[in-house]
């Protein structure tokens, strides 16, 4: 019997990661995605395991200003560049280099090819790197000049060695000729999807509050992409404010433009939770799509990340969350933060990548971005989320903002979802150092929702959790912010009610919250005539080295001034004038502790604030804080099984607030 060979599988190549190029504010971020190539600077650091393990930032401190001339080459589209002659371009790169690890980690793909249609005389080599940044040449293309014609020329290197980390990427080297780039992608073999054979589609979901015009950008943007929109199922915009969004110059044109693909829906104002489980609620009604892509309203996004989530989602092994970094808004080559959890002692955000400028250190010189890094949760600046997860685990926690995302990528880990923030996929965002939950509304739900995300997540109550609050609340009342210390009791207390306060109170919660802290000097922020009349401050200068203290002497001082506040408490009178004028980012306890009134500035610079020390109301919402949290952590358990077996963040539950809040409104 003749034995006859089976033929081998085609491999059906997808294109997931495409090479591409800023077609707007070049100089800003142009070393997101391509830079002139130069020697890597590599601390001898990097191949030290203590520095590993601890996560150290380990590149070099010098910076790489060869890297930032972006005059050897022309964009000519988002795909297309023209690489002069005598030149030599790397893509290791933010936006360019392929994340393998991620991959070959959370995939079951094994081979990655790079395809290439070109024009030109170039050498191109392929590098393949590992978890601590070492590079190693893989491969290499050699496109001639003496072919008239463009031509396509491919390699397929193999995803091994990848697991802890690395990158797959190419660099251009030109000869005599410049060398035409028309387009180049990453692909794999489209067989290996979780559901082979389907073109997934999937949606957007974005949420605006009097952000018009931000939101036209982001709708303008996703209505010029096409090859987004090939798979694009319908965008989601939930309008929430008082200055509709259909009503702004140019709506009517990207309404045209996107026809069925844009859905526009009025709501009351429900805040991010309420305006994203709109669109996920949306999403999983209709049917059609698979994922849904949590985007905010005033970031500017790079249409590829968006198409790379997608399809990065439809390879991983289960269902899974995948987020994008953030990049600062106004300093475009950083990335602000990229893979996040929280401290379960301190209850604190933590960031694996924090303010990486890649104009100063290129991806090349920095190992510690090649390690694979595994997140707990991803912000919703964006964020994809399956339809499978969704019609498991729920929506966001009905809170109207702050940690709704949080929670929802540890309800998500704890059923089997993980979430996934992918190198390559990002968008530009305003960073948070310009803003201060602290001095405003925002205060009483970052504390509420802080201690709800512990309690929906930890079985146990956190042994901290006093600690966490009582240091929160003098830090508070050592920068007179008394405010915030009522409105954290105030939140404790709702939460103590149960799940069903918090639900009935949601859809007029903001207004409640802003009523109830109006009655506090800080919340004030003075007008023209107010501030005409205050006398000068008395004092011109302050220590500003109180600002630059260790850590631990923060802590050693910051624990003297908290019990001299609560023994020995001073009070200013109303009559006396301010001691000192604060910028915002400089008002703080050390600043203040010696004084017992001052002028600040409002962390959005808009205002000035009279804040008068007031010990006695420091010691009295401190205690009944104290107070509070121990009750809350007596009754964990039972707070808890209410909080869960409630439906707290189901579908049912989103679906009677939204008619109670659609009622209520129709109702003024």
């Amino acid at each position: 019997m003749t034995n006859i060979a089976k033929p081998e599988p085609v491999t059906m190549w997808e294109s997931v990661h495409r090479i591409v190029f800023p077609t707007s504010d070049k100089e800003l971020t142009f070393p997101l995605y391509a830079q002139v190539w130069h020697p890597s600077h590599i601390s001898p650091e990097a191949f030290d395991f203590q520095q590993v393990i601890r996560h150290k930032p380990v590149h070099s401190a010098q910076a790489t200003a060869e890297a930032l001339a972006s005059g050897r080459m022309r964009v000519r589209s988002r795909y297309a560049a023209t690489i002069y002659s005598f030149s030599h371009i790397t893509f290791c790169t933010y936006f360019n280099a392929f994340p393998a690890s991620y991959w070959q980690y959370w995939t079951g793909v094994r081979a990655v090819r790079c395809s290439m249609w070109a024009r030109g005389n170039a050498t191109v080599r392929f590098f393949k790197s590992d978890s601590l940044g070492l590079s190693t040449p893989v491969g290499t293309l050699k496109f001639s000049s003496h072919k008239k014609d463009s031509e396509i020329l491919t390699i397929t290197i193999p995803l091994t060695g990848t697991i802890d980390g690395g990158f797959i990427w190419f660099d251009v080297e030109t000869d005599v000729d410049d060398f035409e780039l028309h387009e180049a992608s990453w692909q794999v073999d489209a067989k290996l999807k979780r559901h082979v054979g389907d073109l997934s589609r999937f949606s957007i979901a974005i949420t605006t509050f009097n952000r018009e015009a931000f939101a036209l950008r982001q709708l303008n943007s996703i209505a010029h992409d096409p090859l987004l929109r090939e798979r694009l199922d319908t965008v989601y915009c939930i309008d929430q404010g008082t200055h509709p969004l259909s009503a702004l110059t140019g709506f009517d044109r990207v309404k045209r433009e996107l026809g069925d693909q844009l859905t526009y829906i009025r709501q009351a104002n429900l805040g991010g939770s309420g305006g994203f489980s709109r669109g996920m609620y949306e999403t999983e009604k209709a049917g059609t799509s698979s994922s849904v892509v949590l985007l905010d309203d005033d970031a500017i996004n790079e249409p590829e990340a968006l198409l790379r989530a997608v399809q990065f989602a439809d390879y991983t092994h289960k269902p899974s969350l995948v987020g994008a970094g953030m990049l600062h808004l106004d300093n475009r080559s950083m990335l602000y933060t990229q893979a996040e959890r929280m401290n379960a002692r301190t209850l604190l955000h933590e960031q694996y990548v924090k303010n990486h400028d890649f104009a100063l250190s290129s991806l090349a010189d920095s190992p510690e971005l090649h390690r694979r890094v595994d997140s707990e949760y991803n912000g919703w600046w964006m964020c994809l989320i399956p339809v499978e997860v969704m019609k498991k685990i729920g929506y966001a926690m009905p809170v109207f903002i702050k940690y709704d995302d949080v929670e929802y990528g540890y309800r998500a880990r704890a059923n089997g979802f993980p979430t996934i923030s992918l190198p390559g996929v990002a968008l530009w965002h305003q960073a948070w150092h310009s803003k201060d939950s602290s001095r405003s509304w925002q205060e009483y739900f970052e504390e509420r929702n802080r201690i709800l995300f512990a309690l929906l997540t930890y079985e146990r109550p956190l042994k901290s959790l006093t600690k966490v609050m009582l240091t929160h609340e003098a830090s508070l009342g050592l920068r007179f912010l008394y405010s915030g210390i009522s409105m954290d009791n105030l939140a404790m207390k709702e939460i103590l009610s149960g799940p069903e306060t918090i639900v009935s109170h949601y859809p007029h919660a903001i207004a409640d919250v802003n009523k109830y802290r109006s009655q506090f000097d800080d919340a004030h922020l003075l007008d023209d005539e107010e501030q005409a009349r205050l006398p000068l401050p008395t004092q011109s200068f302050y220590d500003k080295n109180a600002l630059y203290l260790s850590e631990s002497e923060a802590a050693r001082q910051g624990m003297k001034a908290t019990v001299r506040a609560l023994l020995t408490p001073r009070r200013a009178t109303p009559e006396q004038a301010p001691q000192l004028s604060l910028p915002a980012q400089e008002a703080n306890w050390q600043t203040l502790e010696p004084v017992t009134s001052a002028l600040v500035a409002s962390s959005d610079g808009n205002g000035i604030s009279l804040n008068r020390r007031d010990d006695f109301v420091m010691r009295k919402g401190v205690w009944e804080g104290f107070r509070l949290t121990r009750q809350i952590i007596k009754n964990w358990g039972s707070l808890r099984h209410r909080y869960l077996s409630f439906g707290f963040a189901s579908r049912n539950m989103w679906e009677r607030i939204f008619s109670q809040a659609d009622q209520e409104a129709k109702d003024k």
